[in-house]
């Protein structure tokens, strides 16, 4: 797919791009929940790799993976409003799911939005458990998995 001026890029918490990507998170998962900014930061942040849209000067999506010996954990993923549906959030899950097959990490799980469910299951991912509110915002999620 051609992404025109966008680009990809794994970024680190002391990259340029980050304070972007912070406030991409909070606008979409947490501002109108009227919860703090610092929400955002949590005990996974440091350890992740952090994968990026950006098109000249702005972040356009976000994806965040966390791997734990053989199991892999993406989150946070979010695209901007504006672009939304021109095939940025497609491209950072198999971003991301390339990364994890590189490390050989056997499985990979995420916690989606209800809404976003159909979304995760075009890269196979499959539903497992009850749908749970999720401890942070409090909205419904269902957790989902595929092997790597």
């Amino acid at each position: 797919m051609n992404f025109g001026n966008n680009h990809f890029e794994f970024i680190s918490l002391d990259s340029k791009w980050y304070e972007q990507v912070v406030n991409l998170r909070y606008e979409n998962f947490f501002k109108d929940l009227s919860l703090p900014r610092e929400i955002v930061a949590d005990s996974n942040e440091e350890e992740s790799s952090h994968l990026v849209c950006i098109n000249s000067e702005r972040v356009l999506g976000y994806g965040r993976l966390t791997i734990d010996q053989n199991i892999s954990q993406i989150s946070q993923v979010v695209v901007d409003l504006e672009v939304r549906g021109q095939g940025i959030g497609e491209e950072i899950i198999r971003r991301l799911i390339e990364r994890v097959i590189e490390n050989n990490s056997d499985k990979i799980y995420l916690n989606a939005r209800l809404d976003a469910i159909d979304f995760y299951t075009k890269f196979d991912f499959k539903a497992v458990g009850e749908v749970f509110a999720s401890d942070k915002t409090g909205i419904l999620h269902q957790r989902m998995e595929r092997l790597s």
